[in-house]
């Protein structure tokens, strides 16, 4: 289920043509050189939406680590704690990808928040929200 691309790290999983994509993978397939075997979009990764990095063998994303990180302040070892089927390992390495590619998750956690804001303003106030509201308990 790996990427097989030594350019990435083995615990992070990418849809293969992402890697090639946003330059993760400075190998161009196909170059003749055999370091990245795999061709952009052949299906290797496990996540079946593109530029979406997963830990691999799970089905948790990096961006759901770094948000957690991030809202909640946890550490490695809290999130570990947390999400107990998370290798402290995998969890470093979703760290330190996020670090490599801080400008293309942000833009896609951006794209995230924006679409919930774009539905949760379709939706408009469900019968709950106006009782809550109503009590003053928001």
């Amino acid at each position: 289920m790996s990427s097989a691309c030594p350019a990435l790290p083995r615990s992070i999983d990418v849809n293969h043509s992402a890697a090639h994509l946003t330059g993760a993978c400075p190998v161009a397939p196909g170059d003749g050189t055999g370091a990245c075997p795999v061709a952009p979009g052949d299906g290797t990764g496990v996540n079946n939406v593109p530029h979406v990095p997963i830990i691999e063998g799970t089905n948790m994303k990096v961006v759901e680590v770094v948000l957690e990180k991030t809202a909640y302040g946890w550490s490695p070892e809290e999130l570990h704690f947390q999400h107990p089927y998370l290798t402290l390992s995998q969890i470093y390495s979703a760290l330190a990808y996020y670090w490599d590619h801080q400008e293309d998750l942000d833009q896609d956690i951006e794209r995230r928040l924006e679409f919930v804001n774009q539905a949760q303003q379709a939706m408009g106030k469900t019968p709950l929200m106006e009782r809550l509201k109503s009590k003053g308990l928001i």
